[in-house]
């Protein structure tokens, strides 16, 4: 069962030739949910609309923090499914250094960072 279900999840996340309805519309969502992200960092330094939506723009980014959170650990999680990234930890390593895995993590890094007051990078995000 956990292979199977970690199959499915790694052929939800990482497209190929063959893929399904659920992996495009996943894939999809992703992609919009990435260009409000642009939209949102846009409209914020408005100083007008920021003060006055400032809470909407801080549960918008809570909560695609969370959703790009929960993507990049289910991808960390189901790349040993594919033969290149096999080995638990060595594999999982070798795939959080790829360009793709490093663009994912530099996009939520910041947020935590800034949680736990070590720096804060909203800009860089």
């Amino acid at each position: 069962m956990y292979h199977h279900v970690k199959k499915h999840v790694h052929i939800l996340l990482h497209p190929t030739r063959e893929e399904s309805h659920w992996d495009k519309i996943i894939n999809g969502f992703i992609i919009i949910l990435i260009l409000l992200n642009l939209v949102a960092v846009i409209l914020e330094t408005e100083p007008l609309l920021f003060n006055k939506y400032e809470k909407i723009f801080h549960g918008f980014d809570i909560f695609s923090v969370f959703i790009f959170s929960v993507e990049y650990i289910l991808r960390v999680w189901s790349c040993t499914h594919d033969s290149k990234y096999k080995h638990w930890f060595w594999g999982r390593l070798r795939y959080m250094v790829t360009w793709e895995a490093l663009i994912d993590l530099v996009a939520i890094l910041p947020f935590y960072l800034g949680v736990v007051k070590i720096f804060d990078l909203r800009e860089l995000r």
